[in-house]
């Protein structure tokens, strides 16, 4: 349903979402915390942790409403790349100068921040959505889990206490953090703890299956 030119349902999920950030950062004590308004520690989920992916279908839907309304008026495939370059900018700079806040010091400002991510995720999904179509969004989805889930569940890797073995998934043991950064393990693993790095793979396949919801019926019939 669209009120006003807008999607309604994607401007309620988006609502929802910044409420439940919202709820999720400020819990009131974090002492005595309910279960489900903190991050999982590295096994399962909890609600806290659905917020992030439900920003990444949210901006993957309305990438993909803007880019094939853009389509249905004439636009390129390069201008609507630029176009998406140019958002993906805006959002990660926006980003950046908000971790500033509230005290401007370069040595401790978190680069890797929320926006930043989400302007990550777009820039890579969008040349995906718009030279390959609904059809290379869903097959980059399943490369993209299964490029992060099978190395992990299935290749040995020596972890930190000397075993070698396959589908550790603790952390500091995984596959990711221990052979994909080699040597310099022990400096990367402290900054993938603030940076989460080994999981932007996932994260780009979290914007797809938002950008391939409305891809199939929208972007797709523009050309």
């Amino acid at each position: 349903m669209k009120s006003g030119g807008r999607l309604a349902s994607l401007d309620a999920l988006r609502g929802f979402a910044i409420a439940s950030m919202v709820l999720v950062n400020n819990p009131g004590d974090w002492k005595h915390l309910y279960a489900p308004l903190a991050h999982a520690r590295w096994n399962g989920w909890t609600f806290t942790d659905v917020v992030f992916p439900m920003f990444l279908f949210c901006a993957g839907v309305a990438m993909t409403l803007s880019l094939g309304r853009r389509a249905r008026d004439g636009a390129s495939r390069g201008a609507l790349f630029a176009g998406a370059a140019r958002r993906a900018g805006v959002v990660f700079l926006v980003g950046l100068a908000l971790n500033f806040l509230p005290a401007f010091d370069p040595s401790t400002v978190r680069i890797p921040g929320v926006l930043q991510r989400i302007a990550l995720c777009l820039l890579i999904a969008a040349p995906i959505v718009i030279w390959g179509g609904w059809r290379a969004s869903a097959v980059a989805i399943v490369a993209l889990f299964a490029a992060y889930t099978v190395p992990m569940l299935f290749v040995p890797v020596p972890g930190a206490d000397g075993v070698t073995a396959a589908g550790r998934l603790e952390p500091g043991n995984d596959f990711i953090r221990r052979q994909a950064v080699g040597r310099n393990f022990d400096r990367i693993i402290r900054l993938s703890q603030r940076s989460d790095s080994s999981r932007r793979i996932a994260l780009v396949a979290q914007s797809l299956i938002g950008q391939n919801f409305v891809e199939r019926n929208l972007f797709t019939a523009a050309h």
